[in-house]
């Protein structure tokens, strides 16, 4: 197990003794440059987008401490990277509405679509592989089947939300709004599950890989863990 933290830096842990592995100035980019955007493709393999370069992907293995293969390149500024380790996929959703995804086995794209109008600013993806959320500044969250680019669902948060997370299965999803309301409703009716008060601003929201806990950043910097209804 690894926990990574990037930015100007790379750090990477070894769990659960917290044995520090890596500390290095970021692999690639130009000189000086931030990481901007970071995931884990496989517990060895990271996909990171430099704040320098917004239009490529990298692939870094911290095995050994180096790229692995040549830069996944973007047709327009990367806005979010999710993956999905299961399915050794890399999804980017792109400032001028497209989303790309990439497969790590062969590093070719496995879909592209422009699937908004305006730039992506969330973005999900089931740990299937087979549906993608997206969200813009406009308060439509929108569930996309993958492999035909049909429009699932179409939710609307309010347009206070401030946080927004896609289930492992694509079933559900998770937004928080500007006083602490966490939502959980269904993809399929948009009914919903569960409501919890945080009672503060979230920043942040994340489900964990059994998505039995929900975890919040706060605007204050706190971190808050919830359990989700059976």
């Amino acid at each position: 197990y690894r926990v990574v933290c990037a930015g100007s830096m790379l750090w990477a842990w070894t769990l659960p003794d917290w044995n520090l592995e890596i500390s290095t100035p970021p692999p690639g980019g130009l000189p000086g440059s931030r990481i901007g955007l970071f995931q884990f493709v496989t517990s060895d393999l990271l996909a990171l987008v430099y704040e320098s370069d917004l239009q490529s992907v990298e692939i870094w293995s911290l095995g050994l401490q180096q790229r692995d293969g040549d830069l996944l390149r973007a047709p327009s500024p990367i806005q979010r990277l999710v993956t999905s380790p299961e399915n050794g996929l890399i999804a980017a959703g792109l400032f001028d509405g497209q989303v790309i995804i990439w497969g790590l086995e062969n590093r070719q794209v496995v879909f592209q679509q422009r699937l908004e109008d305006q730039p992506i600013m969330w973005l999900g993806l089931s740990a299937d592989g087979r549906r993608l959320m997206t969200a813009t500044s406009l308060p439509l969250v929108h569930v996309w089947d993958i492999s035909s680019a049909a429009l699932i669902a179409e939710i609307e948060p309010p347009e206070t939300f401030t946080a927004l997370t896609f289930s492992a299965d694509g079933s559900f999803i998770l937004w928080a709004d500007k006083n602490g309301l966490i939502t959980v409703q269904e993809v399929e009716d948009g009914s919903l599950i569960q409501q919890i008060e945080s009672g503060v601003p979230v920043q942040e929201i994340h489900l964990s890989p059994d998505q039995r806990r929900v975890a919040v950043l706060t605007m204050l910097g706190d971190i808050y863990f919830y359990e989700l209804t059976p």
